[in-house]
């Protein structure tokens, strides 16, 4: 139960306590939190030989990986558990971008991987090396 008979002061301080212990932005002296953060999408960008048929399956890594979107091509995702995520691309026009997905603090980039797994023909789904592709996360 929240009482609210509380005076100002008393309310400030039960919020403080409660909600933002680790901010340090109750001190009382109007200031704002030191650190920043920078939310946004995240994109994935692949490199490698000049092929237009050619699909790519990754997976994504981190724990608060969301609104996963193809920027072209056809995307299918599938997540495989917290923090890991399944993501197939077809028919892609821009290698920068091949997916994008929002994360709340993209100065944390770090704590997010991407791992190329399997490249394919679209047209025969015939199975080529990985060899010659860099897959890579990017702001």
């Amino acid at each position: 139960m929240i009482r609210t008979d509380f005076h100002r002061g008393g309310v400030r301080r039960i919020f403080c306590a409660l909600v933002v212990p680790s901010t340090g932005a109750c001190g009382g002296n109007g200031t704002e939190p030191t650190g920043t953060t920078d939310p946004g999408f995240v994109r994935v960008a692949v490199t490698g030989p000049l092929s237009p048929d050619v699909a790519f399956k990754f997976r994504i890594t981190g724990t608060q990986v969301d609104s996963v979107r193809a920027a072209t091509g056809t995307m299918y995702f599938e997540e495989l558990g917290p923090g890991l995520h399944r993501v197939i691309v077809v028919d892609v026009a821009d290698r920068d971008r091949l997916v994008e997905f929002w994360v709340p603090d993209r100065n944390g980039l770090a704590e997010y991987g991407v791992n190329l797994e399997e490249v394919a023909a679209t047209g025969t789904y015939e199975n080529l090396s990985v060899a010659g592709y860099v897959i890579s996360l990017g702001q």
